[in-house]
C-alpha cells in the first residue's frame, strides 16, 4: 500500500493520506471496542466468582472457621480476585 502511494505523483497524495488516516482511525475504534468488551467480560466473571466464594464461605459449617485462620480465608479471596483482575 505504501509503495503504491509513494509511486504516484504529488497531486494524489492527499487522497492516499485520507485513506491511510481512515484505516488508522478504524483500527483505533476496533481496538477500543475490543478492550471495552474484554473489560466488561472480565468484570462480570470477577463479580460472579467473588459472589460464589462469599456464598460458599457463608454456608460453611462452624468447624471450618475453627480450623481455618481468618487470614488464610482473606488471602485466598484476594489471591483469586487478583488473578482474575490481572489476567
Amino acid at each position: 500500500w505504501l509503495g503504491v502511494w509513494s509511486s504516484h505523483p504529488e497531486g494524489q497524495v492527499q487522497h492516499y493520506l485520507v485513506i491511510y488516516c481512515s484505516l488508522g482511525g478504524a483500527y483505533m475504534l476496533f481496538a477500543l471496542c475490543r478492550d471495552n468488551v474484554s473489560f466488561l467480560i472480565s468484570l462480570k466473571a470477577s463479580r460472579k466468582i467473588h459472589a460464589d466464594m462469599i456464598r460458599a464461605v457463608f454456608q460453611a459449617p462452624m468447624s471450618f472457621f475453627q480450623r481455618t485462620p481468618q487470614g488464610r480465608i482473606i488471602n485466598r479471596f484476594s489471591k483469586d480476585i487478583n488473578s482474575l483482575d490481572c489476567e
